[in-house]
């Protein structure tokens, strides 16, 4: 049986890096803490944030980001960087 993104949202837990959308763009952080509806991140440069799980895009589980979700990480970099 095929999981679906649910299924994802279920298992996740801290360490696991993820890709998140706000009204901004979207940025990576890695699961610190994992609560009902929400789920608390550290960015990389070492900023803590709540998210909601709805805003959750990816989570990573192998080594590399599903080509979509890459050019839209990438794409959020540029627009934030001038």
């Amino acid at each position: 049986m095929e999981m679906k993104r649910e299924d994802y949202i279920k298992e996740l837990r801290p360490g696991h890096i993820i890709a998140y959308k706000n009204e901004k763009g979207m940025y990576t952080g890695k699961v610190m803490s994992v609560y009902e509806n929400e789920v608390v991140i550290q960015t990389v440069n070492k900023s803590i944030y709540t998210i909601d799980k709805q805003d959750i895009t990816w989570i990573k589980l192998g080594s590399r980001w599903p080509t979509g979700i890459h050019n839209a990480l990438i794409a959020s970099k540029g627009e934030h960087n001038g």
